[in-house]
């Protein structure tokens, strides 16, 4: 009776411990074999490896601490459910042909060093409390913000605000550039300037255009208001501060003929003759230099006795030669005009 007794309390204290009731420490030193759940409700220590074939349920809360102070390590594949917070340095993979893929998102609340090479598939989203910038990868290259910035690595090519730029730098919109450098040439709607500066159509400058040497072989240069040749201020429609000389000739007013040259000086008139009442006395005026023949030329008698008229001049075929006619009104009878020196003005 008594055998039977002490079986029975034993196996009652074997039910206790396993059911957790008996709640003092036990130390197993040989392998547990259950085929139903083994439950720990305290702490738990395991000094040696821990094996398990099948599913493993650490923590029920989300409040529970699941802390290893060791290394954490997984021979294949680790898969967290819900967040995972490190709070020391952790290592993804030990070679460079490691790739640790996250398809959820990969957040870091302050600092992420990533040491290259570093591959993104898809988007890759910078944000903060203010802004978020979202850099996608695609087959064409990578784009910032919607075509805020592109880079096509297959066309080598970039473009601001579009998506497929046309040229090696585009920019879709307003651009402004304190110092803008072009290594050959630069073009304004135009692809393929012929010169350093091409124009393909009108051109507008608001606060003023400086031209070391201005050379057009076609179009035209339209001034709206006036066109200042060494001067900041022209008073009128072409304003010239010093000499001007034309190849081609000058044209005043509408339908009129090409001026090519405009000279002036002085000439020697002395007919020494005496020019009857009512008669015309044609004579020379030398001494004006650089009058050629064909020229148009305009004398201003500086004296010329009463009664005497200058009626016209003329280029000869002589050189510095004015050839000038001067009428006697027949008031007084003949006169003889004393040498003087006249004023010319010839336009070539």
């Amino acid at each position: 009776m008594k055998s039977s007794t002490l079986r029975y309390a034993v196996a009652i204290l074997a039910c206790l411990s396993i059911t957790g009731i008996i709640s003092a420490a036990t130390t197993i030193s040989t392998n547990i074999d259950t085929g139903g759940n083994l439950s720990v409700t305290g702490g738990t220590t395991l000094t040696g490896a821990v094996a398990a074939t099948g599913a493993v349920t650490l923590g029920d809360a989300a409040t529970d601490v699941i802390l290893s102070t060791g290394i954490f390590q997984a021979s294949s594949t680790a898969l967290f459910g819900g967040a995972v917070t490190t709070y020391a340095n952790s290592t993804f993979g030990d070679a460079a042909t490691d790739i640790s893929l996250f398809t959820g998102r990969l957040h870091a609340s302050s600092t992420a060093l990533l040491s290259f090479p570093v591959s993104f598939y898809d988007s890759l989203t910078f944000a903060s409390t203010t802004a978020t910038t979202t850099v996608s990868f695609t087959s064409t290259g990578i784009n910032f913000d919607s075509n805020t910035f592109v880079l096509d690595p297959n066309s080598n090519r970039i473009g601001i605000l579009t998506a497929t730029p046309a040229y090696s730098f585009e920019v879709n919109g307003t651009a402004s550039s304190s110092n803008l450098i072009a290594g050959v040439s630069l073009g304004v709607a135009s692809s393929s300037p012929s010169t350093t500066f091409g124009v393909a159509g009108s051109g507008y400058f608001s606060t003023g255009l400086g031209v070391g040497i201005l050379n057009t072989t076609a179009g035209s240069i339209l001034a709206n208001v006036s066109v200042g040749v060494a001067s900041s201020s022209p008073y009128v429609a072409l304003g010239v501060t010093g000499t001007t000389t034309s190849s081609a000739g000058m044209v005043i007013g509408a339908g009129g003929t090409a001026l090519n040259q405009v000279l002036s000086g002085t000439c020697t008139y002395n007919p020494a003759a005496a020019i009857t009442g009512s008669t015309t006395l044609s004579t020379n005026c030398t001494s004006a230099t650089g009058v050629r023949n064909g020229d148009r030329v305009y004398v201003t008698p500086r004296t010329l006795e009463t009664h005497l008229i200058m009626t016209s001049a003329s280029s000869t075929a002589t050189d510095d030669v004015i050839q000038v006619s001067v009428y006697n009104t027949g008031v007084i009878g003949a006169i003889t005009p004393t040498s003087a020196t006249w004023t010319w003005m010839a336009i070539r």
